[in-house]
């Protein structure tokens, strides 16, 4: 009857920790932006921040030059 007990003592234990650890990362992972760990973010992070980029370096030609149609090319 006590390595029973001792079993189940064990096994709850054992889920206690499993849970602790699957709940420390959950919050690591929620601190972090999404980027970090999801690829489909890391693309969609990456596409936005090109597009950003274009718009910044379109509308810097049209005030430099007052021509959207032409690269500005300092």
């Amino acid at each position: 009857m006590s390595v029973m007990f001792d079993e189940i003592i064990y096994k709850t234990l054992d889920k206690i920790v499993e849970w602790c650890e699957r709940y420390k990362n959950y919050k690591i992972k929620r601190s972090l932006p999404k980027a970090t760990y999801d690829e489909q973010a890391k693309k969609d992070g990456l596409k936005k921040w090109v597009n950003q980029q274009e718009t910044l370096i379109n509308k810097n030609d049209t005030v430099n030059t007052g021509n959207t149609n032409t690269t500005n090319t300092k």
